[in-house]
């Protein structure tokens, strides 16, 4: 009876078990995967079986152990997914801030820029994001302060139409806010409908509300 080996990092084992009696004589033999020079075994005296034994190798790291935070992150979507590219001094030097909380990263270097004045290429490059990200990011502080960088379900990924309900929310945000672009408009309808729609969409839909409005007066 033959004994395949299939992984290097188990070892073999012989166990006893009870005495043998006298009349269930019988040999059995060592295979050669176990021992370079194969063996009769008298079980004359004791009966005895296989076992494989896994073995770590000395030179594998340990798994990671869970992290409960990252783990809670991640179920949310707001764990970063590359928090080795933050260098900023405050996440690699202070254990409050977390590189690996998207919204504290993104909402700290938005912050690093609009309160102390850092250039958006060096908050891009200390976060590590691109300028789209940062100005993504912008947008939505702006439209919706700390929760509008709150990871929320998208809505459908094709075409659709923009509701009514959605034009009356841009209509009333940029009659409060004049001053409010149409990235940071559809950073807005993100936070608050959970819908992401395509800037130039916005724009038509905003252009035939002003149509309407223009004819019914």
């Amino acid at each position: 009876m033959g004994l395949v080996m299939r992984k290097p990092n188990y070892a073999a084992r012989v166990k006893p078990i009870m005495p043998h009696p006298a009349e269930w004589r019988r040999r059995i033999f060592v295979p050669s995967a176990i021992s370079s020079d194969p063996a009769r075994l008298d079980t004359h005296h004791v009966e005895a079986y296989l076992y494989l034994q896994p073995l770590r190798d000395p030179g594998m790291p340990m798994p990671p152990r869970r992290d409960p935070k990252s783990q809670a992150l991640a179920r949310d979507g707001a764990l970063n997914p590359h928090p080795e590219a933050v260098r900023d001094p405050l996440f690699t030097s202070n254990p409050f801030f977390d590189p690996k909380d998207l919204v504290q990263v993104r909402y700290e270097m938005v912050r690093r820029h609009d309160a102390e004045g850092m250039s958006i290429s060096d908050a891009a490059t200390s976060f590590g994001v691109s300028r789209p990200t940062f100005y993504k990011a912008q947008s939505a502080v702006a439209a919706s302060g700390l929760a509008g960088l709150v990871p929320r379900p998208r809505g459908p990924k094709g075409g659709h139409k923009i509701s009514a309900e959605v034009v009356d929310f841009v209509t009333n945000l940029q009659a409060e806010q004049p001053d409010l672009t149409t990235p940071q408009c559809v950073a807005a309808v993100d936070a608050r409908f959970g819908v992401k729609v395509h800037r130039r969409s916005l724009e038509r839909a905003m252009a035939r509300k002003k149509k309407s409005q223009a004819l019914a007066r």
